[in-house]
């Protein structure tokens, strides 16, 4: 039985989340135990491991440090809509295996509920024809919550202990949320996300619109390329879903995140975070808070899309809020 505790311990230049301390009785000398290991998220189990041996020392303490312990892609399992979980807990469903979290973003979720992300990720070894077809589910991705933050009982209502749960290696995507609406992504981490195609594109999303908040993600060793149309290292395209509907409430808030050795290139407008912000009347709201780049690159900042190139009616307009 292990007890909480917070903080983390680094080993080879890394970093790892630490779990918890036991106290065992050995011998008065050193000498070598089995153990048995099991790590939980939401319930299910996420590392186990029998008679691993452990040497060690009277008086000192042993750490154990599991590498690469995000469940990966079974290539036994053909994900379906089945595959995404219903089952509420606290308000909550949880995501904690990859075949779950590709069909989500196939299907798309349910409006109007609330999903976490209870484990590491690892997509490695998805079919490249599953990956196709992710980001793209019929009507896209409305008013839904993903929270991909570590709690103290594995579930967004229990206590949070600081860091956020990483998703890699998901290669060959032509989106990973396509097109959004009224979404709030927050506590995740994005590691080798590769989306290309041939309009918006975005690391996380390619299209925009309505009432949206990222709070606490990181895009990290990722990029987004398209031949045709704006590309960001978080977000391609923001615009209203009816585009000259202008009582479309539109206004996105970026708190908290970061994007680290990551890159975009387009061929109408490239950004770090937002590739582009169509706007038409100064009523638009797009907010960075405490937000930092790290070896992030774009391949040309050149927009067609800057002003002075607006019409004479729209010249008065203040675009500092922009910059």
């Amino acid at each position: 039985t292990l007890a909480d505790n917070e903080g983390s311990i680094s080993f080879e230049n890394a970093d790892y989340r630490y779990v918890g301390t036991t106290y065992i009785f050995v011998p008065s000398e050193a000498s070598t135990i089995a153990v048995d290991v099991s790590l939980y998220a939401g319930g299910k189990p996420l590392k186990e491991q029998s008679n691993l041996e452990i040497s060690i020392d009277p008086n000192k303490r042993t750490n154990l440090i599991f590498k690469d312990i995000a469940p990966k892609w079974d290539n036994t399992l053909a994900d379906k809509k089945d595959d995404v979980p219903t089952t509420e807990t606290g308000g909550w469903i949880h995501i904690s295996k990859p075949e779950e979290l590709a069909a989500l973003l196939i299907y798309g979720g349910a409006e109007g509920k609330k999903y976490h992300i209870c484990g590491n990720l690892d997509m490695s070894g998805m079919p490249e024809d599953i990956a196709a077809t992710i980001g793209y589910p019929e009507g896209g991705f409305k008013n839904i919550t993903i929270d991909a933050g570590i709690y103290d009982d594995n579930k967004v209502t229990g206590k949070p202990v600081g860091g956020s749960y990483m998703l890699k290696n998901i290669n060959n995507l032509k989106a990973f949320f396509g097109t959004a609406s009224n979404i709030t992504v927050q506590n995740i981490i994005l590691d080798k996300v590769i989306v290309s195609g041939n309009t918006h594109v975005g690391v996380l999303v390619n299209t925009l619109s309505g009432e949206n908040t990222f709070k606490n993600v990181t895009i990290q060793n990722s990029s987004a390329t398209t031949t045709k149309g704006a590309a960001g290292g978080m977000v391609g395209y923001i615009v209203r879903a009816k585009e000259n509907e202008r009582a479309e409430n539109l206004s996105v808030t970026i708190d908290s995140c970061k994007v680290n050795n990551t890159s975009a290139s387009g061929t109408l407008a490239e950004g770090k975070f937002v590739g582009l912000l169509s706007g038409y009347d100064n009523g638009e709201q797009l907010v960075f808070t405490s937000c930092t780049t790290e070896n992030a690159s774009v391949t040309d900042w050149t927009s067609p899309y800057i002003e002075g190139n607006e019409g004479a009616w729209l010249a008065s307009n203040d675009y500092s809020s922009y910059d």
